[in-house]
């Protein structure tokens, strides 16, 4: 029984592995789109992270959206 279940969380590990690396993004009032990981959100601002500009805040008031990329 341990092996049987053991290959049913294999393919429920993985997804969400895969879930993790799925950037958000930003698009703004100015129609800019920005793509990363969020690393904070509050109402006055959201910290992006990117691989072009490292971290990055975004005052939430020129933000149109927010989905994944």
């Amino acid at each position: 029984m341990p092996k049987i279940l053991c290959w049913l969380l294999i393919p429920l590990l993985f997804i969400n592995a895969t879930a993790a690396v799925i950037d958000e993004e930003l698009t703004l009032k100015n129609g800019d789109r920005l793509s990363g990981k969020i690393i904070s959100r509050t109402d006055q601002a959201v910290v992006l992270e990117t691989a072009y500009a490292g971290k990055i805040t975004i005052a939430a008031s020129h933000i149109e959206k927010i989905g994944t990329a």
